[in-house]
């Protein structure tokens, strides 16, 4: 009795495994779908199938149903070759027929009478509209990720290139008390009027999703490890979940039967930017960034093993100008001879403003002495309007 419950519960486990490698799958892989006919337009049943890998040579073969249809399903994304042969038929070859993830890619194969020692290739074309599911979803190619300028090489700033996605830096409110209550998005987006929270980040089918913030991504991979990158905005399927805003799916490199790399540096210097609008006259604010990196693909064992491995550094030097409102020298002195006793008194003693730099200050508003009047703080003063005559001069109330 206790065997048969571990090999039950044995069982419910492996199940669940499978479960979830299968659902990983279907996150990280496309499908490539097609009829076959013949110049007639008829379909052609028993037609042999295959669809290879060009980097990998990975080969999956197949026959066309009794419709003349066939689906090659868990491809990795990249670009493969089809090649389809029925006897009586001249072979068909298509080539650069591009796989991207969670994207059905339809490829129709039309075999011309002749001999099978005879071939027509046929050069496929980007799919410009998905006609296989009812998703609204756009792919950032390899080619647009490595060739937009990025500021920061931070690829998450490419979403707002799709359809109804918008920028936004509204802080995330929130009415739980936390170090993240009232925080800036750095790269937040809106799709569709959908709230910037609600957005799901995917990581080569693994969330990517800062569960403490929300709306915010948890690894920023480097753009040179990046193949793709496919954000969907409305009518994505269930298995997602989670999240009712976009989704967002990244998908790293893998290597190849090439060996392949590339080395990349890139900076910001102050020198070469005009002045923050904040900046003093004849100042700018420092501002010094160097990335830099290298990624490297190849084989392990040719059309079997393969590796890739990328390493990016960042170094950032900055400051920023900062708007601070603080009382004069000759402000804090007259509050220490005339209320020396005042928490205004204790508290200017205990936290000194800082020193006072001419050139460096304007006036915000000018004080007198009403003995009607009363602060419960600082004692008979009245802070009055801006008096701009008062610009650069530290020593006055």
């Amino acid at each position: 009795m206790r065997s048969g419950n571990l090999r039950w519960k044995a069982s419910t486990v492996l199940i669940c495994l499978i479960g979830a490698i299968a659902a990983h799958a279907q996150l990280t892989e496309g499908t490539i779908v097609g009829n076959v006919t013949d110049p007639s337009g008829a379909v052609l049943s028993g037609a042999k199938v295959s669809v290879r890998n060009v980097g990998t040579d990975a080969t999956v073969e197949l026959t066309t149903d009794d419709i003349g249809y066939y689906r090659a399903a868990h491809l990795a994304p990249g670009t493969y070759e089809i090649r389809v042969e029925k006897p009586g038929f001249k072979v068909a070859i298509l080539d650069n027929v591009h796989v991207s993830v969670n994207f059905t890619t339809r490829s129709d194969v039309t075999l011309l009478v002749g001999s099978t020692q005879e071939s027509v290739t046929v050069s496929e074309s980007v799919t410009l509209v998905q006609t296989e599911e009812a998703r609204l979803s756009g792919t950032i190619t390899t080619q647009e990720i490595t060739e937009l300028p990025l500021n920061g090489r931070q690829i998450y700033q490419l979403v707002t290139l799709q359809p109804g996605v918008t920028a936004t830096t509204a802080p995330v409110i929130s009415s739980v008390p936390s170090p993240t209550s009232a925080v800036t998005f750095d790269f937040g987006f809106i799709a569709n009027g959908s709230n910037p929270r609600a957005n799901n980040f995917i990581l080569d089918g693994n969330s990517n999703n800062n569960e403490w913030l929300g709306g915010q991504p948890l690894i920023y991979p480097s753009l040179e490890a990046v193949e793709e990158m496919q954000v969907q905005t409305l009518n994505f399927s269930a298995e997602y979940g989670r999240n009712s805003g976009a989704i967002v799916h990244v998908v790293t490199k893998a290597g190849t039967n090439d060996l392949h790399g590339s080395t990349f540096y890139s900076t910001r210097n102050s020198s070469f930017d005009a002045a923050n609008a904040f900046d003093q006259p004849g100042q700018k604010s420092p501002l010094h960034l160097h990335q830099f990196g290298f990624s490297l693909g190849g084989p392990v064992i040719k059309d079997k093993t393969f590796f890739f491995l990328n390493y990016e550094g960042s170094r950032l030097s900055e400051g920023l100008p900062s708007l601070v409102i603080t009382e004069t020298p000759a402000f804090r002195q007259d509050v220490f001879t005339r209320f020396p006793n005042s928490i205004a008194a204790l508290f200017f003693h205990d936290f000194p403003g800082p020193a006072c730099i001419p050139g460096t200050e304007f006036s915000t508003g000018s004080v007198s002495t009403d003995p009607n009047a009363t602060n419960p703080i600082l004692g008979p003063f009245l802070v009055g309007p801006v008096n701009p005559a008062q610009n650069d001069k530290c020593s006055a109330i």
